[in-house]
């Protein structure tokens, strides 16, 4: 099985099982309400049941949007947003919940008075109603807490909640309910509380999970209309199935109250909650919204294709099994509801089974929603769900049940979903460009399938990069994978993914091991663990005659002296230079500046116009100790506390952490030759140091204006975050970087840290 497969079968179980928790504790509910109050109160569950549906999808709303706008953020590896939008979630839950809460307080009076006129069914339906709000403001603020902390991959903790609350909902409503084991008898208000009350157990279940921050999970209390607005609008096209479910029940329960009266209600109850039986479906559409968004970011179509179509398997092999499991024993499910009238039972067998028949139609349509909703199609999954749970089945319902009676309400309500699948497929699947993709899935105890890998890897890249960067790629792969089987064992699953843009290439590891970040193997790579699985991401560049710079002339206006060869007189001027080009909290005193000049001279530069012989530009990078290089890092530490004793000097080979102290360039003088004429320089230095045995494990920069930022991001570095005085730290690890323009001196740094940091490993 493939890393892809067994992924999701994993996310699978977990989701159905949450989605299963979720159904039989509305089911709970309603077979405790009907063993101790009697049909009577089947039929007043039958009038509240659209009133269910329409509450569940505006909670699926917001459950769902934010788990799924979480989903794409951590496959686009932007965890800060990630944690930004699940505290928008919670925050949009307690609004939402309280809202709901009041619009039932509100409406279900003249909603009632709507269905029927009087009556015992009515009459329990605003006994129960009336304690209704405390449950749906409960019930919302766990259901979005479940879906973000399963998003996260707790998927193990949100199962145990869900279990936990059906048992304490069975406990506790029974108990009030029906007024036993010291329980006060409030009927079936007593439901309304016990669920209330096994909502928040659940809600304490899951607070290890978002105490120790699962995944990374961190609620940021930010809200942003707009990515509120986008993240409910991508979701309503998945859960607008219990919207038109929602209407599709008060269709059904309308049209058999008047057309057979209040004692068909029973009939409708079990026709309800075989229906509601499909959100079952709904974990195969978890378990892919939990892993298509990260395919999709990465624009990996390849891998979608192939998740959809097994998805779309095991949705209808859950279908199947579901359809056997009903059609063996209806009669049990009859008694189960405890329905004694020998005539609405018979009539409840007949529809159980007619309804059963259309599961496989619900079944196709669950995962397609979800995967127009993640590929950014909201509008074909809305499309797909108003015809498929609403508008085919209320027309075929008019036909079927002037023809058929009670029994052509259940056949139209059954085969509803099927038409507009027939219909519709063809027309929602378009053919899409796709991006160059490549992808292998081994398990690591299979030595030739490895080695046969790694040569498909080297074809594969041949020819697309240069030679330097094929070998650089093959030899992090094998490395990788060495690393993954020592920790994990031969048992461990891992995909390999090659996505080829314009300037580089994607080398993507995902693995079903323990996750660990790749990033000390000479590449740069990004590690976001989604869920159960580790997610590496290196990058790759092309190479090509474009990126090359090494016919810059040489010689030409500038001169440059290495830090050895500056004269001390010299600082004056530069002391100068950082007066004309820096604010006066960036300045230092003058013997601080020539402290620092003397404490290591090795790796520092100035440059004169070799006409006037003015310094024009200069660059300090200073080897500093790990714990102020730690408080750089911050942001709270500005360079002008450097003082020498912070400094290390180059007197022995060892691997140091290096911060560009100063980058300045005369305002006269900014331009890319000069710029560039810094960067030899200091590539020179860094590969004189190599050869000596002198080797950075990190570089990082305080930058505080255009150019600075030019010459960092030259060396690779990226922006990690702001700081307290208005400028910005940026840093590369695991040295060398990818640099952003290759020459011969580049390509020679390249490969003295590759053999220092890659190649002493893989010979181990």
């Amino acid at each position: 099985m493939t890393v892809r497969n067994h992924t999701f079968t994993g996310f699978l179980s977990a989701a159905t099982g949450i989605i299963v928790a979720e159904y039989a504790f509305v089911l709970s509910c309603v077979i405790i309400s009907v063993r101790v109050l009697g049909e009577v109160a089947l039929g007043s569950i039958a009038l509240l049941m659209p009133v269910f549906a329409a509450v569940a999808f505006c909670i699926d709303v917001i459950a769902v949007g934010t788990a799924m706008a979480c989903a794409e953020a951590l496959g686009r590896l932007e965890r800060d947003r990630a944690n930004v939008l699940a505290g928008q979630g919670l925050i949009a839950s307690l609004v939402v919940g309280g809202a709901l809460a009041f619009g039932v307080s509100l409406l279900h009076g003249p909603y009632l008075s709507f269905m029927v006129s009087g009556g015992a069914e009515s009459e329990l339906a605003g006994a129960l109603v009336r304690w209704l709000p405390m449950t749906v403001f409960v019930g919302t603020v766990d259901l979005v807490l479940v879906h973000v902390v399963y998003i996260y991959g707790g998927e193990r903790l949100c199962v145990v909640s869900c279990v936990a609350q059906i048992l304490v909902n069975v406990f506790v409503s029974y108990g009030l309910c029906g007024g036993m084991w010291g329980f006060p008898a409030l009927g079936i208000a007593g439901i309304a509380v016990g669920a209330s009350i096994a909502c928040i157990v659940g809600v304490l279940l899951l607070l290890p999970a978002i105490l120790r921050g699962c995944g990374g999970l961190r609620f940021v209390f930010r809200w942003d209309l707009e990515s509120f607005l986008e993240s409910t609008r991508v979701s309503v096209g998945e859960v607008s199935s219990g919207f038109f479910h929602a209407f599709l029940f008060l269709v059904v329960a309308k049209f058999m109250i008047v057309r057979y009266g209040v004692e068909s209600l029973p009939v409708a109850a079990v026709v309800f909650c075989i229906i509601r039986l499909t959100v079952c479906f709904r974990g195969a559409g978890m378990a892919l919204r939990m892993m298509e968004p990260s395919y999709h970011s990465e624009g990996n179509r390849l891998a979608v294709k192939r998740l959809v179509r097994f998805a779309s398997f095991i949705s209808l092999a859950e279908s199947v099994l579901l359809m056997g499991i009903v059609l063996i024993a209806p009669e049990l499910i009859v008694s189960l509801f405890d329905i004694r009238n020998p005539e609405i039972a018979a009539a409840t067998v007949r529809a159980i089974r007619l309804t059963v028949i259309g599961l496989a139609g619900y079944a196709a349509t669950y995962p397609l929603c979800v995967h127009y909703s993640c590929i950014g199609r909201p509008v074909c999954a809305l499309g797909l769900s108003v015809l498929a749970f609403f508008g085919v089945p209320t027309v075929l319902l008019c036909i079927f049940g002037a023809i058929y009676g009670m029994d052509g309400v259940c056949l139209a309500v059954a085969v509803g979903p099927l038409a507009p699948l027939a219909a519709l497929l063809p027309v929602f699947h378009r053919r899409l460009s796709e991006p160059l993709v490549r992808m292998w899935s081994i398990a690591l105890g299979s030595g030739e399938k490895v080695a046969l890998v790694l040569d498909d890897v080297r074809e594969a890249l041949r020819g697309t990069c240069s030679d330097n960067s094929l070998k650089r790629t093959t030899d992090v792969l094998m490395l990788a994978l060495k690393r993954l089987h020592e920790r994990n064992g031969e048992h461990c699953r891992v995909e390999i993914s090659l996505l080829f843009g314009k300037e580089n290439v994607e080398l993507i590891l995902r693995d079903d091991g323990v996750h660990e970040a790749l990033d000390d193997l000479g590449l740069p790579v990004v590690h976001v663990p989604t869920g159960c699985v580790n997610r590496n991401v290196f990058t790759v560049p092309l190479g090509g005659a474009s990126r090359s710079l090494s016919t810059r002339k040489k010689g030409g206006r500038y001169v440059v002296l290495r830090g050895k060869d500056v004269p001390i007189e010299d600082v004056e001027a530069i002391i100068a230079l950082d007066r004309e080009s820096f604010t006066e909290s960036y300045q230092v005193a003058p013997e601080q500046d020539i402290e620092l000049f003397k404490a290591n001279r090795e790796n520092g530069l100035v440059i004169k116009d070799s006409k006037t012989g003015e310094v024009v530009a200069y660059s300090m990078l200073l080897p500093v100790r790990d714990e102020i290089y730690d408080r750089i890092l911050t942001g709270r530490f500005i360079d002008t506390a450097l003082t020498s004793d912070m400094v290390l000097t180059f007197d022995r080979p060892g691997i140091y952490r290096m911060y560009f102290a100063s980058i300045v360039i005369h305002p006269a003088h900014r331009g890319a030759s000069l710029l560039l004429t810094m960067f030899d320089a200091m590539v020179a230095d860094f590969v004189a140091l190599a050869e000596r045995g002198i080797f950075g494990a990190s570089l990082a920069a305080d930058v505080v204006s255009q150019d600075g930022e030019k010459f960092a991001k030259l060396f690779g570095l990226s922006e990690i975050r702001k700081t307290d005085h208005a400028s910005r730290i940026f840093e590369v690890r695991g040295l060398p970087p990818e640099f952003r323009v290759t020459t011969p001196a580049t390509e020679r740094l390249v490969g003295l840290y590759w053999e220092k940091f890659v190649q002493e490993k893989l010979n181990k």
